[in-house]
């Protein structure tokens, strides 16, 4: 795991009061959903996926995209 990874994992748990297994699930999700909208060039979605799916700010996209 990386650094992003824990700390959207230590979000989702403390502020949604999620179990480790669901939040992780929902970071599985985004993650897919991402990387469907980077295959199909879908870029104004991104930071829509994030705030809709995760309640985070769009500074929290970059732990998603690949360097």
């Amino acid at each position: 795991m990386d650094y992003g990874h824990d700390t959207i994992l230590k979000i989702l748990m403390e502020r949604d009061g999620l179990s480790e297994l669901n939040a992780e699930n929902i970071i599985e999700d985004v993650s897919r959903q991402i990387e469907e909208c980077l295959h199909h060039g879908d870029l104004d979605m991104l930071e829509d996926i994030i705030a809709d799916e995760l309640g985070l700010e769009p500074d929290f996209l970059e732990y998603f995209l690949p360097i």
